[in-house]
């Protein structure tokens, strides 16, 4: 792909809606290029990946996995360090990381994906404001997660009381609330 030269004016208010549309499309056409990626360096990464041995195919594609599924649960497990990490750590986490999963190294089909979830972790980690931001959303995440196992909770509670009074009024309460409530959280 080119690189685009932009200049530094500021870009014209488009005069007519067929320029606003035609401004609209041409944006959305570099979107599109910058999505998808090229058929012909797919072709041969996997042609070079067929290439190597088994025990490499293995070692490379085990990478490329582990960051790939890291990168699910979020920007710190992709790159295996906590939220109090220094700088200095998320670095050395980076490059050790890196070096599996560079596309120039590591020849598995997937590996342009799992590097580049990973330098986007490293981006946004060690900036401080994308830091903040992005420790404030999973902040809100884990107390909606908290509020949702804390509702659920108390329905199955109250659906136990139900139960135990719709069952028998001369066994035990406690007993039967107990048997339902292990049944249903551990699978007992």
């Amino acid at each position: 792909m080119a690189e685009r030269e932009f200049s530094s004016a500021p870009p014209a208010i488009p005069a007519t809606l067929a320029d606003l549309q035609r401004i609209i499309e041409e944006g959305e056409r570099m979107i599109e290029e910058t999505r998808r990626p090229d058929a012909s360096e797919l072709e041969r990464r996997t042609r070079l990946f067929g290439s190597l041995s088994t025990a490499e195919q293995r070692r490379c594609a085990a990478a490329v996995r582990r960051v790939l599924l890291a990168a699910r649960k979020g920007y710190y497990s992709v790159l295996g360090v906590g939220r109090r990490a220094s700088n200095a750590e998320v670095k050395r986490s980076y490059r050790q990381k890196a070096l599996n999963v560079h596309p120039d190294r590591n020849l598995s089909p997937l590996a342009p994906e799992a590097f580049d979830a990973l330098h986007e972790a490293y981006e946004t980690i060690t900036d401080p404001q994308s830091k903040r931001e992005y420790d404030r959303r999973l902040k809100r995440k884990a107390i909606v997660r908290r509020n949702r196992v804390r509702r659920q909770f108390t329905a199955l509670v109250h659906d136990t009381k139900a139960f135990v009074k719709f069952r028998s009024s001369q066994a035990p309460a406690t007993f039967y609330l107990f048997l339902f409530a292990s049944f249903f959280l551990l699978g007992i």
